[in-house]
C-alpha cells in the first residue's frame, strides 16, 4: 500500500460537476455521518475512495460482530 491511495470507480469526464465532499471519521463518527446524510440528501454517487496510513486507525463494529472500515 503506497502512503496515499485513490481508488476512482468513474473517470473524471464522467463527472457532471467539480464539487468534493469529504467526511473523515472521528470521535463519534460526526464528520462521516454528516457527509452521508449530504450525500442521501443530495442524490450525489461515490466516484472514488481515499484510503492512507496517516488517517487514524479505526473500525465499525457491525451488529453480527464484523469490524469494516468506516
Amino acid at each position: 500500500m503506497h502512503d496515499i491511495n485513490v481508488d476512482f470507480f468513474e473517470t473524471a469526464e464522467d463527472c457532471p460537476c467539480d464539487i468534493l465532499i469529504e467526511g473523515l471519521p472521528g470521535v463519534g463518527l460526526v464528520g462521516k455521518l454528516a457527509t452521508e446524510h449530504m450525500i442521501e440528501e443530495l442524490g450525489a454517487e461515490k466516484i472514488a475512495e481515499i484510503t492512507s496510513i496517516y488517517f487514524p486507525p479505526q473500525v465499525i463494529l457491525e451488529d453480527c460482530g464484523v469490524a469494516r472500515l468506516p
